[in-house]
């Protein structure tokens, strides 16, 4: 069992593990917004290539990658939404951990992704989860990330219109590139895309990077 002492992972977890049901609605495996960066992310890969998933959710990203011939592995802090995971994404591995203490070998992964889940981390966690990804990734490794474009960080509430607090942290372009130019990245893609779904909108910042030679 582990136990999270950080508050932003314990507020992430309970939030997260209450709202599972509207969550699922609009983010289920049937509709996924940022598909096309997925697919470019696929045309840089090859069959039987292991991606990790920073927050994996319900595995949705996981689910679609392995349906394409990858493999998956998915990381999460809510014990709802990996439930949701193993039951939809039998062929992904599923682990509950907070995003800076992955361990995994050094080199040992072909693509690290993470969708809007690093907004609910400090800005430090997000530099070191971001080094700690250069890491393990392969020489030639991929990072394709989605994050809340935004500004501060800090507690907010009312998300979901739920009345319990989450850590939040908005990010400029020039910010994000600045953080993965820093550790080791070299920027292939970037774009600011606005999504509107039933509970919430926003403009996201989707970057495609590769590990620097």
């Amino acid at each position: 069992m582990i136990i999270m002492k950080k508050l932003h992972a314990t507020l992430a977890s309970t939030f997260y593990d209450k709202i599972i049901t509207l969550h699922h609605e609009e983010f289920n495996y049937k509709y996924l917004q940022y598909k096309h960066w997925l697919d470019l992310l696929i045309s840089k890969l090859k069959k039987r290539d292991t991606v990790l998933d920073l927050g994996c959710g319900n595995g949705r990203a996981i689910k679609y990658f392995i349906d394409r011939g990858l493999k998956g592995i998915g990381i999460d802090i809510s014990d709802n939404m990996l439930s949701l995971a193993k039951k939809h994404v039998p062929k992904g591995t599923f682990y509950k951990k907070e995003f800076t203490a992955i361990d995994f070998k050094p080199h040992s992964i072909d693509s690290v992704i993470s969708f809007f889940a690093l907004n609910h981390v400090p800005k430090s966690e997000f530099k070191k989860t971001m080094a700690l990804s250069k890491k393990i990734l392969k020489k030639d490794g991929l990072l394709l990330l989605g994050m809340v474009k935004g500004k501060g960080e800090g507690l907010f509430g009312g998300f979901y219109n739920q009345k319990l607090q989450l850590y939040g942290s908005g990010y400029s372009k020039k910010e994000i590139i600045q953080v993965l130019n820093k550790v080791g990245f070299t920027i292939l893609k970037v774009n600011i895309e606005h999504f509107k779904g039933k509970h919430f909108e926003e403009d996201d910042i989707y970057v495609l990077a590769k590990v620097k030679k």
